[in-house]
């Protein structure tokens, strides 16, 4: 498989020129406003150029949220407009690159397509640049054509991984089915609709897939009080049905609750339930996408349980047979806790915005200042809330 090696973005929002190097799991760190939803839907931009074109519903189905036209572009004082927003991204074999004008003036419902590569990756640097002076102009793209034309596997996997590409901001009312998802998906929705309807599909895959097996019993060990869980119609009985939008709902077994008594629906467990089944779901599903983003995935989690969730999530992605990528943002110090970040399949990444505004994202590696003060009993999660490891707040 060829995964996306690197992401390059510039000229969008505050990312004036971001070069990202992704691994299999990839965790974002940083404060509010740094720039990491940014980088999310800046590649949400490139996947939707990747698939043909870029707008308002090509964005919104990826989930980019809408924005004004005028904000698109990197606007820093003292600096001139950029003409294009331009993205690259690279597997170890190919290079695909674009160069977007979202034509605010007057606003187009169609970004515009300045220039589109799909290169193998070559040394041969004066070629690329020779290539990049004859600037078309049209509302669609055409590398997914050409990826096909070509009939091999390095341009066809980059693509299709880019077209693959959503950002999931799960939410309780819409993972309880008590509201809509807005952006509805197989097997996922954006907001995290149709999840009893995914959770049963992998109960049903699991019967003749390891993998997916051994993750739905990981399930027990993250959520102690429950011995079993299941979907059901939401005619059961047992079931409120008065509150769900789904026509199946979750079920879980109360282990500490009388026999009879002990059946507890999704609109009644506890919200960290919801969520670890959300991702559980989102890495074993057979038809889940193998390069997506995740928002605020520790929302409504226990400290120690989200430790324990992301040592386990770790392993879900290494042990994954079909290589997928996986970027979440967090603001929980104890997801640093869980990661096992020596492992080089593991990424972590400090986000924040220069004194002009531009957002830098590194990558935190296990430096000797950082194993020096581990041995001496400083975990990542207190180094990064000490301000050793960048993204926190200047406050």
């Amino acid at each position: 498989m060829y995964g996306i090696k690197e992401i390059i973005i510039e000229s969008f929002k505050s990312l004036e020129s971001v070069t990202v190097e992704l691994g299999l799991l990839n965790i974002f760190i940083g404060a509010n406003g740094s720039g990491k939803s940014n980088f999310l839907e800046g590649i949400g931009v490139l996947s939707a150029a990747a698939d043909g074109r870029v707008n308002d519903q090509t964005l919104l189905m990826r989930g980019v949220r809408p924005g004004t036209p005028q904000l698109y572009k990197s606007s820093f004082k003292n600096t001139e407009i950029p003409s294009c927003i331009a993205f690259t991204a690279k597997n170890t074999k190919t290079l695909y690159h674009v160069e977007l004008d979202n034509a605010d003036d007057p606003p187009k419902p169609n970004w515009l397509f300045l220039q589109e590569q799909l290169l193998p990756i070559t040394n041969n640097k004066e070629h690329q640049i020779q290539e990049k002076r004859n600037h078309i102009k049209r509302d669609r793209g055409f590398a997914a054509l050409k990826a096909e034309e070509s009939n091999k596997k390095p341009p066809m996997q980059l693509i299709h991984r880019l077209q693959d590409y959503r950002i999931y901001t799960p939410t309780t009312p819409v993972l309880r089915s008590m509201s809509s998802d807005t952006q509805p998906h197989r097997p996922l929705g954006l907001s995290g609709g149709r999840l009893p309807e995914a959770v049963h599909e992998l109960l049903i895959y699991r019967d003749n897939n390891s993998y997916a097996q051994q993750i739905t019993n990981d399930f027990f060990p993250l959520i102690s009080w429950a011995d079993e869980y299941s979907t059901v119609s939401v005619s059961k009985k047992s079931i409120p049905t008065f509150v769900s939008v789904s026509p199946r709902i979750l079920k879980f077994l109360d282990h500490f609750m009388a026999n009879g008594r002990n059946v507890v629906s999704g609109y009644d467990a506890s919200e960290g339930a919801m969520y670890v089944l959300f991702l559980a779901v989102l890495v074993a599903h057979p038809d889940s996408p193998t390069f997506c983003a995740v928002e605020n995935a520790d929302y409504g989690l226990n400290p120690r349980l989200v430790k324990t969730l992301f040592q386990q999530l770790s392993q879900w992605i290494i042990d994954s047979p079909v290589q997928k990528q996986l970027l979440i943002t967090t603001h929980n110090p104890m997801v640093l806790d869980g990661l096992p970040i020596q492992d080089d399949r593991i990424r972590l990444f400090a986000v924040n915005r220069t004194n002009k505004g531009k957002t830098v994202i590194k990558r935190i590696s296990l430096t000797k200042q950082i194993i020096d003060m581990n041995k001496k009993g400083h975990t990542l999660s207190e180094l990064w809330v000490m301000g050793l490891l960048g993204g926190v707040p200047d406050v």
